[in-house]
């Protein structure tokens, strides 16, 4: 089966029957917009709570544990998120967990930008995430090692230069392969932490520029938190990223090398991605780390 055909298809009526059901307090509240992500279904409840709601699998541990591993933090992080603050069990014929949110009336910065004096806000908000961890979880992406994505790295060049860039860029194969082995070359002084798990476009908040939060936090766990740094980092652009890494608290030397391999992982993804602002978001990136010649 193709993700397509497995995909699950969400309805008004399923939404009211689960609300109905599990979160009774919300039940005369009015089911409104659908927002279809890759792997899962946004539905707004009212004016404050939002259903998330996941359709394909795989994905259904996560939903089922967010909810608990996220509650401790609520009380004392100071940045705006949109959270899993209650969670949905199977029901009517739906096969999966679910989160119920608190919803965040705002754009995503896949559709209205971060504007760059915005680096320092997401820079401290991810400091408060990255505290030290010795979670049960591990974060299917972040808790990665960088040198195991080496192979991964090395096919991405091969598919982003065959596929090519938006304006006749061209992505330079062995600058993307310098840049890497630098990367790898610094020694590994990171400390694991937990990590937000899926920085990108979709899962960073934007009113009219301004940071307005995180959200989708199923990936929350343990791992490497230059993975969600790259992620903050390839939002905005070069020329902000000292305030950003200022305003996280800083990095050392070494973890900064490290950290432009991250940022290369990500871009690559980002540049392969169908969504066409993420794609040129992430040729921009590599242009920007000097790894593009332009047509």
């Amino acid at each position: 089966m193709t993700e397509a055909t497995q995909r699950l298809v969400i309805s008004d009526e399923l939404v009211q029957s689960l609300v109905r059901d599990q979160f009774p307090d919300l039940a005369d509240k009015e089911i409104g917009r659908h927002y279809a992500l890759p792997d899962h279904t946004a539905v707004r409840i009212g004016d404050h709570h939002g259903l998330h709601l996941p359709t394909v699998p795989g994905l259904d541990e996560y939903y089922a544990r967010s909810a608990s591993l996220i509650a401790p933090f609520l009380d004392t992080w100071t940045f705006p998120l949109s959270a899993p603050r209650r969670t949905g069990t199977p029901g009517h014929g739906f096969p999966y967990h679910s989160e119920l949110v608190n919803w965040i009336n705002a754009s995503t910065a896949g559709f209205v930008p971060l504007e760059r004096s915005e680096a320092g806000p997401l820079g401290d908000a991810l400091r408060q995430v990255h505290t030290s961890t010795d979670a049960p979880y591990a974060n299917p992406t972040s808790s990665v090692p960088l040198e195991a994505k080496s192979d991964a790295v090395r096919a991405a060049i091969g598919r982003t230069i065959a596929a090519g860039g938006p304006e006749s860029r061209t992505l330079r194969a062995e600058d993307a392969a310098s840049l890497w082995a630098d990367a790898l070359a610094a020694t590994d002084d990171h400390e694991t932490t937990w990590t937000q798990g899926w920085i990108e476009p979709r899962t960073v908040l934007s009113d009219q520029g301004r940071f307005a939060g995180l959200l989708v936090w199923r990936y929350f766990a343990a791992g490497d938190p230059g993975s969600d740094l790259a992620g903050a980092l390839a939002l905005l652009p070069t020329d902000s990223h000292d305030d950003l890494l200022a305003a996280y608290g800083g990095v050392s030397p070494t973890a900064r090398r490290r950290l432009r391999g991250h940022l290369l992982v990500t871009c690559l993804k980002w540049a392969a991605d169908p969504d066409p602002f993420t794609q040129r978001l992430g040729w921009q990136r590599l242009l920007e780390l000097g790894l593009v010649d332009e047509g």
